[in-house]
């Protein structure tokens, strides 16, 4: 019997994966093979489009780091990983990484090369790419040092995507770094000699710079006298 608009399944099935790709376009066309029995109509074609459902979904590697600020600009080692395969064909991806700074004080743009938001390139279209996976990939994100003495410091980075075709976040995945200071005051005091009877004017210097945010502190001062004529003491 003929089955009408209800037509046959002619058997195609389709092949899953997880690999991050774009959505593609399957045309099936009808051949005419025996003329005496067959005959194919106009409609001959029919498109499949395979929607893509897989997307890569990039985390931090840990959840916080910790380092010394040193004098120098040095990356800071933080990873992002994620666990899909990204075909050839997929257009370039970025993804952004916001950072704040804890009220500890840090200033973006300065303290570390990252600015406010910054886009980060995780994929080139031309060739495929493995996942990284928990190894993960440097975000090149740079601590710049400084000889400054100032409180530890602490900065949060989160990160975000506008491309919703290749790329999710079940949460928003985050990362904080804690910048250590390692930078003191070296505290010096030259000799003087002065009249019994007048002001020493005992000066303590330094050549570090001392931020504005660090706490209030004391310097605590040891006496020892020396009577230079060895009959008394002072």
């Amino acid at each position: 019997a003929s089955p009408g608009a209800s037509g046959i399944d002619v058997g195609l099935l389709l092949t899953a994966d997880e690999v991050v790709e774009p959505d593609e376009v399957l045309t099936l066309t009808l051949t005419l093979v025996d003329s005496n029995y067959v005959d194919v109509s106009s409609s001959k074609t029919h498109a499949v489009t395979i929607d893509n459902d897989d997307k890569i979904a990039p985390y931090f590697t840990t959840a916080t780091s910790t380092g010394n600020e040193g004098s120098t600009t040095a990356d800071a080692g933080i990873k992002v990983g994620w666990d899909q395969d990204i075909a050839a064909n997929v257009p370039d991806l970025a993804i952004t990484v916001a950072s704040s700074c804890a009220a500890s004080g840090c200033v973006v743009g300065e303290d570390f090369n990252f600015t406010a938001t910054e886009s980060v390139s995780v994929f080139t279209t031309g060739s495929d790419k493995a996942a990284p996976g928990a190894t993960g990939e440097t975000l090149n994100f740079k601590i710049v040092g400084d000889a400054m003495v100032e409180p530890s410091e602490d900065v949060t980075l989160t990160l975000g995507s506008t491309d919703a075709d290749y790329v999710e976040f079940a949460s928003t995945p985050s990362h904080t770094r804690t910048i250590t200071n390692d930078d003191t005051l070296s505290i010096s005091v030259a000799d003087v000699s002065v009249l019994e009877s007048a002001a020493a004017n005992i000066t303590f210097v330094w050549s570090e710079t001392v931020a504005k945010n660090v706490p209030a502190f004391d310097i605590a001062i040891a006496m020892a006298c020396d009577d230079l004529s060895a009959s008394s003491t002072c």
